[in-house]
């Protein structure tokens, strides 16, 4: 297997367009009107154009309705927020991760910027916690993805995926930290979200459900 090491910052002596994205050369100049690979520039914009921040939730109701949610959606309600922080807070290191080994200029720049939104992701779940309970609970629920047996169970698989990429960054392994991001994002997170649409669709903490919703996009 492919040994990757991590890239240098500058490289003169190599081009501005990069030959690969793993593996490859470039000068770490990059030139978003000459990339080896010009759809990333779409992406970019894409994932730019997504930009929010906690604060612009109101949080107003809900903070007046936890209370009143029955004691089996407060306990649900804590414990997938404990998940998905559990899941998100990983999520910026290896977008760094990841940029640390890739030799395209503009997946570094991309991948910064996804860091820096897994980032806010994981922020507002510690926002949510904040608006809605005490900090004793707010910590017990950060708690949660590290005690809990059947999450940990959940998780092994993802925990062993990530270790190995950080430990051992090979091509492979840097290819399945990446398809187990994607299983991640698509199937773990989205199942905890459908929890917090189905409160919304009973008029019940709207104020998070908005906040997933972003998260979600």
């Amino acid at each position: 297997m492919t040994k990757l090491t991590k890239v240098k910052v500058l490289e003169p002596a190599n081009p501005n367009k990069s030959t690969a994205l793993f593996g490859g050369k470039a000068s770490g100049i990059l030139n978003w009107n000459d990339l080896k690979y010009p759809h990333f520039y779409k992406h970019r914009e894409q994932i730019r154009a997504l930009f929010w921040r906690a604060s612009e939730v109101d949080m107003t109701q809900d903070v007046k309705q936890f209370p009143t949610l029955q004691d089996k959606e407060q306990h649900a309600f804590l414990s997938i927020i404990g998940l998905l922080a559990t899941l998100d807070g990983p999520q910026t290191d290896i977008a760094a991760k990841i940029s640390q080994y890739s030799t395209d200029p503009s997946v570094k720049s991309i991948m910064a910027t996804i860091a820096d939104q897994e980032s806010e992701h994981n922020h507002s779940y510690a926002y949510v916690l904040s608006s809605v309970t005490h900090l004793k609970n707010q910590i017990e629920s950060f708690e949660t993805g590290r005690k809990d047996e059947v999450l940990m169970k959940r998780n092994e698989r993802i925990v062993q995926v990530y270790n190995e990429f950080a430990t051992n960054p090979t091509i492979e392994n840097v290819l399945k930290a990446m398809v187990y991001t994607a299983l991640l994002e698509g199937l773990f997170f989205y199942s905890s979200f459908a929890f917090f649409y189905n409160l919304a669709r009973n008029q019940k903490m709207v104020g998070t459900s908005t906040m997933v919703n972003y998260i979600n996009r």
